[in-house]
């Protein structure tokens, strides 16, 4: 091996000891597992919008449940028990850097980004309900429809692009479309 691969190889493993870096790996890890899944889920079954809609409601709740102080002493236990625990550092070096008990630190930390994203998943989704017209073009649906009409998924597309729209002939379309047996 040349120096310089050897170089990058002591960085890499400088940096898998390092708390804080180990600290936020384990933080977005125990969420990005489960908004990968979520997110992955609103990409392929758009036009169901209600069923997304579920989903984020419920990601939204795990990532509420995981803003805890027992889901942050996980996190900073199973990161203490990889990399050297910052507590056990010298307190004169640990004054010289931070002020604050470094556990506090790693807890606000940790409660703010949880904040940020419980914050920031509901304004990337605020147009979710608007967007509930899809489900009229959701061939997984018209057997149902067929049954009941979708009023409120009607509603929404008459609401957004009403003006381009005669309602009745509309309806009477989509009735149409739902009742034709080659579509099923």
């Amino acid at each position: 091996m040349d120096d310089d691969t050897l170089d990058c190889a002591k960085g890499f493993v400088r940096k898998l000891e390092d708390f804080e870096f180990v600290f936020l790996l384990y933080t977005y890890e125990q969420i990005f597992s489960e908004t990968d899944v979520v997110f992955d889920i609103v990409q392929q079954r758009a036009m169901d919008v209600l069923y997304c809609k579920k989903r984020i409601e419920s990601l939204l709740a795990f990532v509420k449940e995981k803003r805890s102080e027992g889901a942050f002493q996980a996190v900073y236990a199973k990161t203490a028990d990889l990399t050297s625990d910052p507590q056990d550092e010298p307190m004169r070096k640990r004054r010289l850097t931070q002020l604050q008990d470094p556990q506090e630190r790693y807890r606000n930390l940790y409660m703010a980004i949880l904040d940020n994203i419980l914050e920031q998943i509901p304004r990337r989704f605020s147009n979710l309900e608007s967007m509930l017209f899809l489900e009229l073009a959701n061939p997984e649906k018209f057997d149902d429809m067929r049954q009941v009409f979708p009023e409120e998924a009607f509603q929404s597309v008459l609401k957004s692009y009403g003006h381009h729209f005669d309602s009745g002939r509309l309806r009477s379309e989509l009735q149409v479309l739902y009742s034709d047996q080659d579509l099923q």
